[in-house]
């Protein structure tokens, strides 16, 4: 219940998602910064940073060792969640990929781990003026 009020407070969550292992979820917001939950404390117990603006779009692999994540910064980051490679700028990302012209909106894993990412065309880069 904790947690569910700390999140209203701090403002909008853009995304939600909860771990294969059922004892944590991921949240995202604003910021650029996806947090990890331990559901049984309430705490935050891995930061990913990385992305400049909103996070609206992330999903966690099948077999909970993958995490893939998207903005409006027109990036695409993927994270491996059985290692740890935080520093203190949080967890590293394994890879970033640009998305030229396009904000990520939905990212969704196969059942075989590929992934599949949904964007939309950012319009303004293309008016006529």
């Amino acid at each position: 219940m904790i947690l569910w009020i700390w999140l209203l407070l701090q403002g909008s969550v853009c995304s939600l998602v909860f771990l294969p292992n059922g004892k944590q979820i991921l949240t995202s917001g604003e910021e650029g910064v996806v947090y990890m939950w331990d559901l049984g404390s309430g705490t935050v117990v891995r930061e990913f940073k990385g992305h400049r603006g909103p996070v609206s779009a992330m999903c966690c692999s099948s077999d909970g060792s993958l995490l893939a994540t998207g903005g409006s910064d027109r990036t695409l980051r993927l994270y491996n969640l059985t290692s740890n490679t935080s520093s203190e700028e949080g967890d590293l990302p394994l890879v970033v990929l640009p998305v030229p012209d396009c904000s990520v909106l939905s990212l969704q894993f196969t059942h075989r781990n590929s992934l599949k990412t949904l964007a939309s065309l950012d319009m303004n880069k293309h008016k006529t003026h």
